[in-house]
């Protein structure tokens, strides 16, 4: 019979075949930051807790962290403002692991390109910019306000809760103004319910504009008083169409003016004859430009229709 060793607690391993060898034991230290699956990459930066002397930048998500007995803190690679973890304990001979969540911004299909900033529950301090929708991207756990990016006044979502582990979903809807065929570009305003402050501003007919669920006001692009759409409610995962009409002034003032029903309020100034101007479904007096005449009135535009004048 082969003679045998026995295991002793350092590491002596004893082979069948009579050969004793001593087992190399590697004791890994240090932290893993973890990410959902299917999250976007990401890079950390490792501080030392006490001091705040950065002492690595760039170690990427799910891979060894190797660092030695201590305190540390962990943030965003170029962006310090986003702390993924402030104060992570690491003790010798084993691995922390600081498991982050996610958020996932989706836009119905066939809607144009969406990027986001990343602010805190308050909604006051930006932790990351340019974030596109349609991508899982990491976060620690925590409440955040999404805002569109470059627009601090747009919120896409407030009070967004993320635990980790998890990827929380923020589903968007989305705005479509149809024009005529024909017809003049049209570009649009998006305003509050109340019409009071702009959203956002210089969006283009017939695209699939995503926003989140709520109540819009679109306005002409740089002319408030041409109000194309009010009370135009948007559901999450679905577009809301807002069809638009046309005037086609083919007469001999040039150019002209669009007031409302009563020839009270200016609508829209100057317009150009044979132009097929987009105006929202309703009924409209023209004047010669800054006149006070009346070129025509009781015109009735109709949703999806030209209307020819005279």
């Amino acid at each position: 019979m082969s003679p045998r060793c026995s295991l002793v607690a350092f590491g002596v391993l004893c082979a069948f075949l009579g050969s004793c060898r001593t087992a190399v034991v590697v004791v890994e230290t240090g932290v893993i930051v973890e990410t959902p699956p299917g999250s976007a990459t990401l890079s950390v930066d490792v501080y030392d807790a006490a001091t705040g002397v950065r002492l690595m930048q760039a170690k990427s998500t799910n891979d060894l962290i190797e660092l030695p007995a201590g305190e540390y803190r962990i943030t965003q690679f170029g962006s310090e403002a986003l702390v993924l973890a402030p104060s992570v304990v690491v003790t010798a001979g084993t691995v922390t692991r600081v498991r982050l969540g996610a958020i996932l911004v989706t836009t119905v299909g066939g809607a144009e390109g969406l990027t986001y900033d990343l602010y805190d529950a308050a909604g006051t301090t930006r932790l990351d910019q340019v974030n596109d929708a349609g991508t899982i991207r990491p976060v620690p756990a925590g409440t955040y306000v999404l805002k569109e990016y470059f627009n601090d006044v747009f919120d896409l979502a407030r009070d967004v809760v993320v635990v980790e582990a998890t990827v929380t979903t923020v589903p968007l809807g989305a705005i479509r103004l149809v024009t005529v065929d024909e017809a003049e570009e049209a570009t649009y305003d998006i305003f509050d319910a109340a019409g009071e402050t702009r959203l956002d501003q210089v969006n283009d007919a017939g695209t699939i504009r995503p926003v989140p669920a709520g109540t819009y006001v679109l306005t002409e692009y740089f002319n408030e008083g041409l109000v194309y759409a009010s009370g135009v409610v948007v559901e999450a995962g679905e577009v809301t169409d807002v069809l638009l009409g046309a005037l086609r002034y083919t007469g001999a003032e040039d150019p002209f003016d669009i007031y409302d029903a009563t020839g009270e309020t200016l609508i829209a100034r100057p317009n150009t004859p044979n132009e097929i101007r987009s105006l929202p479904a309703g009924t409209y007096v023209l004047k010669p430009y800054f006149g006070d005449t009346i070129v025509a009135s009781d015109v009735v535009v109709v949703a999806g229709e030209i209307t020819i004048l005279p």
